[in-house]
């Protein structure tokens, strides 16, 4: 996530971030592929706090961010954590003119927080709209979104669209192996391309079955739009999973996968 987010960050946003991360080993791991991914950006991490889950006073940390100046607040906190910074950093003016960004916000969240909560830029794991992310003319996509918006009455969301795919390439797998023996679907599977509810080829890795799918990066729209209350995101930027996702190499190294004799 952060190196499908961090090049985009850097270009929209610039490249001086400070960092709130959460207190544990998640946390590290995104500020981690932060500080990597702005290096190779160009730019700096001029601080990084990580604070315990259930912070419910992030006053001591406000000030430190305003005297460093950065080009952005990178937050990696999310549910109550991410309200209540939030909110408290609008009592000291914060944000009138320091953008904040972080990995992912999935619509269901979005939809939890507080009004005054729903800014900013955030990763997007897949959105129902857009040439950007739908690529044009993708009439599979289109006919999903319109029969899930009237089946469920709102839009669907990326956690619609892995239900969608898991199905899909488990029901193709079946046909194609005319079998229901799992090795025999998996080798089916991978390195096969496909192609989905997104612009672009996607496939299931060989070397650990990792589905290499692109991630899209957008700003956060309070209310949705008047036409489209569920349209919370502006898409600005894609990152194929080349872009984003670890090396062949550096995957064969913490990934075994072996099938059964």
């Amino acid at each position: 996530m952060t190196h499908a987010t961090g090049f985009s960050i850097a270009k929209e946003l610039g490249r001086k971030w400070y960092m709130i991360s959460p207190d544990y080993a998640y946390g590290h791991s995104l500020a981690d592929g932060y500080t990597d991914v702005v290096k190779k950006a160009g730019g700096q991490i001029v601080g990084s706090d990580f604070a315990p889950l259930g912070t419910r006073d992030f006053s001591p940390y406000i000030p430190k961010i305003q005297s460093a100046r950065p080009d952005v607040v990178i937050l990696n906190i999310f549910g109550t954590d991410l309200i209540n910074f939030v909110k408290q950093s609008i009592g000291y003016g914060m944000f009138k003119s320091l953008p904040i960004a972080g990995p992912v916000l999935m619509p269901e969240d979005v939809r939890a927080l507080p009004e005054v909560a729903r800014i900013g830029y955030w990763g997007i794991e897949w959105y129902y709209k857009g040439d950007l992310v739908l690529g044009k003319g993708n009439l599979e996509a289109q006919r999903f979104a319109s029969i899930y918006r009237k089946r469920f009455k709102q839009a669907p969301t990326p956690r619609a669209v892995f239900g969608y795919v898991a199905m899909d390439r488990t029901l193709w797998a079946i046909s194609e192996t005319k079998s229901t023996d799992g090795p025999k679907m998996a080798k089916a599977l991978q390195g096969n391309e496909f192609r989905s509810l997104w612009s672009g080829n996607s496939s299931f890795r060989e070397v650990d079955h990792n589905l290499e799918w692109p991630m899209w990066f957008g700003s956060l729209r309070a209310n949705g739009t008047v036409s489209d209350p569920d349209d919370v995101f502006d898409v600005i930027d894609r990152r194929s999973p080349a872009e984003s996702a670890i090396s062949d190499a550096e995957a064969s190294k913490v990934c075994h996968l072996a099938f059964p004799s």
